[in-house]
């Protein structure tokens, strides 16, 4: 499933209006409806053969049928086809005897494909795709290792014959949907190509050619391609001009555990991309790009989170005369072998491409060459700007957290910033901090060390002691699909837990911006406290999460000093034993989750023990 860790707190409303949409054009998205569709067609893996899709009691049993029929209405009605959760996978009669790989599952204009019902809803708010897992599979022979509902958790559980591609869309407009599905067990490991268009060695996932349609809701998981050249294990989507297109959009999709050899997440080329609210973990590519292979594409990604995933180059990114746009971006714990360990920008001298990075985190990235944070390898290439962004805490051959660690390459002077604090260096522009002064560390709440990289670990939220905290600036540049750049005041209204983007953080009086792709005056905090009994000996220390301590010389109401973020973990241990006379304190209701209230109910309780019974563990 797609992480609760970084989408249980996104607000409905993130970024929404950032990208100018009414109340009615949210609904619409939230919903993924844009009116009433003419036809709905309901499709059951429970359902008995000879069903006709017109509703749940008599719905198709295998999507397929419902594609079909689909096709013979559209364009001429707009339909929706539900499913309902079950594993299905992309061909007739449910018997893969005979059934050629390159069957998928295709998309067609005027058709949107919804999974995740339970198989009784009227409204298609009333489905949960999470709860109701509606997962299309290539596991054509049904030989893969999958888990309790399907999903092939990683590549390596992929065996036997598998679909080339699970999904496939060719020239398909955005009156298309995919929404509320996982897609797995795609193999794309044979050449040539299919129908002269499909490369069998591309996309096994979801394979888009020429098409701008929406994904939403998805987990496109344990996916993979096995030949030379193999491109995009999740997906790949081809454009052959992008510069006139609408964006496809990505819109809360998670890329797992899918390997290639370019772009183990995801390889465009050319396709303009809009990626939000979404999770690229654990991906693997044998050559460049673990997460993404960006090739002549230009790309905005927005609240997403890229981590644990690796390369030869590029353990995160690999981009080439692409054009990214990064904002409320944490790109955590990547690993190259080579150089890049969070981003390799191969842009040629000749192009001169301007990249804008907002309200962006790069930490806890390893390169075994160079440039464990970001590498950009050309001296004479395009700027980089920078706002609001934090590079801090990167490895590379040249140790953790230098500047070369952390900005790499010859290309790494082309980097300017603003209002942005970069580990080792100290560079000019409005409102920068000192990355060489270790006082400017951003206290993160549990750093990543660069060295478990590969790892999806760590919490890059500041204490409540964080320098970075109000330090931003709203005068920050954000891309838009034009190419133009718009001011980020009014525009980038949420972070990446969907709390509001500008808060007064540091209690000041004056409202600002926080750097980095999360806000702290959004997330609340709440003390831990509660009440001493029985104490009558000295030097009784009481410890929270390790990382505070307190003495307390009297019975009473205690608290500690510094308040802990919603959501965190607590936890009050007894750090000394008292003495004098000697006693024995334990510790009740010591730990828990903070969840919206001040805690208030720890209890200590004091007992005196006989002389001679004091002893080291007990604290001493």
């Amino acid at each position: 499933m797609i992480s609760n860790t970084f989408f249980k707190a996104f607000s409905c409303l993130m970024l929404f209006s950032a990208l100018g949409l009414s109340a009615q054009a949210l609904a619409q998205v939230q919903s993924g409806a844009s009116g009433a569709p003419d036809r709905i067609i309901h499709v059951d893996a429970s359902a008995s053969d000879g069903g006709d899709g017109q509703t749940w009691a008599s719905a198709y049993r295998y999507l397929q049928d419902a594609l079909e029929e689909a096709r013979t209405l559209a364009p001429a009605e707009r339909i929706e086809i539900w499913v309902a959760e079950g594993v299905y996978r992309p061909h007739l009669g449910g018997n893969p005897s005979g059934t050629l790989a390159y069957i998928s599952f295709e998309m067609i204009n005027n058709v949107s494909v919804y999974g995740g019902f339970e198989g009784n809803e009227i409204d298609l708010s009333a489905r949960d795709w999470q709860a109701n897992p509606t997962v299309l599979s290539g596991d054509i022979d049904g030989n893969d290792t999958v888990n309790g509902f399907g999903l092939s958790e990683n590549f390596s559980d992929l065996a036997g014959r598998n679909s080339l591609h699970v999904v496939r869309a060719k020239e398909i407009d955005d009156t298309s949907t995919l929404d509320g599905f996982f897609i797995t067990g795609g193999m794309a490991d044979l050449g040539g190509l299919i129908d002269s268009t499909f490369l069998m060695r591309y996309g096994a996932g979801f394979y888009a050619d020429n098409s701008y349609l929406r994904l939403a809701n998805l987990q496109i998981q344990g996916n993979r391609t096995t030949l030379t050249s193999g491109q995009g294990g999740g997906a790949n989507f081809f454009t052959d001009s992008g510069s006139t297109n609408p964006p496809l959009v990505m819109d809360n999709v998670a890329l797992v555990n899918n390997q290639s050899e370019l772009g183990g997440g995801l390889y465009t080329f050319r396709t303009r991309l809009f990626i939000e609210r979404s999770e690229i973990r654990g991906n693997q590519a044998s050559d460049r790009g673990g997460a993404a292979f960006i090739n002549l594409a230009f790309i905005d990604i927005r609240d997403t989170v890229i981590a644990g995933n690796q390369a030869i180059d590029g353990g995160g990114l690999w981009s080439f005369r692409g054009i990214p746009a990064l904002v409320n971006v944490q790109m955590s714990g990547n690993f190259a072998s080579n150089d890049g360990g969070g981003y390799y920008i191969n842009d040629p001298d000749s192009i001169n491409l301007t990249m804008l990075w907002t309200n962006t985190t790069v930490s806890g990235n390893r390169a075994g060459g160079a440039g464990g944070g970001v590498f950009r390898n050309q001296a004479a290439a395009g700027s980089s700007v920078l706002y609001n962004t934090i590079i801090w805490g990167n490895q590379d051959a040249s140790g953790v957290g230098t500047q070369a660690a952390n900005l790499g390459g010859p290309g790494a002077a082309n980097f300017t910033a603003e209002h942005s604090l970069l580990q080792g260096w100290n560079p000019a522009g409005a409102g920068n901090f000192d990355g060489t002064d270790p006082a400017n560390d951003p206290m993160f709440n549990l750093p990543i060390n660069p060295a478990l990289a590969p790892t999806a670990s760590g919490n890059l939220r500041v204490s409540p002691d964080s320098p970075i905290i109000d330090q931003g600036t709203v005068q920050a540049r954000i891309n838009t699909f034009p190419g133009t750049a718009i001011l980020l005041d009014g525009n980038l209204l949420f972070d990446l837990d969907g709390e509001e983007r500008v808060a007064d953080g540091d209690g000041d009086g004056f409202v600002d911006v926080d750097l980095g792709p999360f806000e702290s005056g959004g997330i609340e905090t709440y003390t831990v406290a509660g009440e001493v009994v029985g104490l009558n000996g000295e030097g009784l220390v009481l410890v929270l999460n390790d990382t505070q301590d307190i003495d307390v010389a009297t019975d009473g109401a205690f608290q500690f000093p510094s308040p802990l973020q919603n959501g965190n973990s607590y936890a009050v241990t007894i750090g000394t034993q008292p003495r004098n006379p000697p006693q024995l304190c334990v510790v009740d209701n010591g730990e828990g989750v903070i969840i919206g209230n001040d805690i208030t109910t720890v209890d200590v309780l004091c007992t005196d023990r006989p002389d001679g019974l004091f002893s080291d563990r007990f604290g001493d």
